[in-house]
């Protein structure tokens, strides 16, 4: 484990408070976090040792009270790869340290609610969701942001009334769906917890890479899905009005699999069928999940959310070619810096 003003220390963990004022550097062990997109389980755990370190005080570390930001220095040596507050630690005289979990700005919203009645006219959702963000700024002086970084096609209209107390971070996940669909997630820039917010579909800022089972892919985690599958689907649109897609091949592989029809408000026949058509391509086929391992990328250094990798895997009956888009990580910091990577992904769902 490095310490404390190591030179050579790829990580470092610090303590800030609410205002993203540094407070104290922390010795660690054993870090491990997840990084999801569109989700509020983003997380970081780990220990601190605290005898021996006069600076691992309650007056520098304390639930609620302070934040952990760590550091990966090859990605930036003034931006964080996660931040958020401390939710919950354990101190045993056993070991001399402190287990401790924290999750990142997005938990806080979870304990902000909105107070006022909010109507938005055909606005983009991404612009609906940045201003429940500059909600929260002005009622709570949270330290945090919106950049609305893409948008999408579509506009709707939303409200919601003060008498719901809604939490802000189901409002956010609510509003993700609509239209071309919003994908967000925080990073901290300049020192402000900052929620990205794209509309339509995140775009990797890397090039797909090939990941090959015996190079730099470590390891993996195969999952095929195959309750899901429907080859003749119905969607039944306003007026009784009814349109079904099917594909013959798949019926032929996995034979005749229905699903329940879903309704769907629309009254133009033409349109019912293109939306029959593209409801089916999702959910002809068999998912297959792959989780892969690595210690050779680290995230937000090598990729990011939306990244796009070529999997192949020739393992007996492992077989794998097939690209994922990235939609999360978990991150493993061990003894003297080195890393394990799951990444995490849907199926083929998002790979352009």
């Amino acid at each position: 484990m490095p310490q404390i003003g190591s030179v050579d220390a790829r990580f470092r963990l610090e303590s800030h408070d609410h205002t993203g004022a540094y407070i104290t550097s922390l010795p660690y062990r054993n870090l491990q976090g997840e990084w999801m997109l569109n989700d509020a389980g983003c997380q970081l755990r780990g220990e601190i040792p605290y005898r021996g370190f006069s600076n691992v005080t309650q007056a520098n570390f304390y639930p609620a009270k302070h934040e952990v930001w760590l550091f990966d220095n090859k990605y930036s040596t003034t931006d964080p790869i996660f931040a958020g507050p401390v939710w919950d630690v354990t101190a045993s005289s056993s070991s001399g340290t402190i287990n401790f979990s924290s999750q990142d700005a997005l938990s806080y919203l979870a304990k902000r609610r909105l107070r006022v009645s909010k109507n938005y006219n055909t606005m983009s959702p991404p612009d609906m969701m940045a201003d429940l963000i500059s909600y929260v700024v002005a009622q709570y002086s949270t330290n945090i942001a919106a950049d609305v970084q893409q948008y999408g096609t579509g506009t709707d209209s939303q409200s919601f009334l003060s008498a719901d107390r809604n939490k802000i971070n189901d409002l956010l996940a609510a509003l993700s769906t609509l239209r071309d669909k919003t994908d967000y997630y925080f990073r901290t820039l300049n020192g402000v917890h900052r929620l990205q917010l794209y509309g339509g579909q995140l775009k990797s800022r890397f090039a797909t890479a090939l990941l090959e089972y015996g190079g730099r892919l470590d390891g993996y985690s195969l999952q095929i899905n195959a309750q899901t599958i429907c080859n003749l689907y119905d969607a039944i649109g306003q007026s009784g009005l009814i349109s079904s897609a099917s594909d013959t091949a798949k019926q032929t592989e996995y034979g005749q699999l229905y699903c329940d029809a879903d309704l769907v408000d629309q009254s133009i026949s033409t349109s019912l069928a293109a939306t029959a058509a593209a409801a089916l391509k999702d959910i002809k086929s068999a998912k297959v999940l792959p989780s892969i391992v690595t210690r050779k990328l680290t995230p937000m250094v090598d990729f990011d959310f939306g990244s796009q990798f070529q999997i192949v895997v020739d393992d007996g009956w492992a077989q794998v070619n097939q690209t994922i888009r990235a939609i999360g990580w978990q991150l493993t910091i061990g003894q003297g810096d080195k890393t394990t990577t799951v990444i995490y992904s849907k199926d083929n769902e998002g790979v352009v």
